[in-house]
């Protein structure tokens, strides 16, 4: 599922969806970065590679919040941003 969503400024949203034949739980947490433009592009590229190695140490290792743990670039209409993904069993 992917859904776009215009909050207002300041504003958090929550979508949950249930599977009935798989008990495994996936969290992603999108940080906006700004448009998708060239500046912005390099930051948050650089911001990724920062974020990938901490967060899988810190979630995974650590906290052992889930077996599959990374970060990824996300872009969509224009904005772009970084998400944080854990899948749990």
């Amino acid at each position: 599922m992917n859904y776009t969503m215009h909050p207002d400024l300041g504003s958090d949203y929550v979508f949950l969806g249930e599977h009935h034949h798989h008990s495994d739980s996936c969290t992603t947490v999108l940080f906006q970065a700004g448009m998708d433009e060239t500046r912005e592009n390099v930051l948050v590229e650089l911001l990724n590679q920062m974020a990938c190695e901490s967060c899988y140490n810190q979630l995974r290792t650590k906290e052992q919040l889930g077996y599959i743990v990374y970060t990824d670039i996300r872009k969509s209409h224009g904005t772009q941003g970084i998400s944080i993904y854990f899948h749990q069993s």
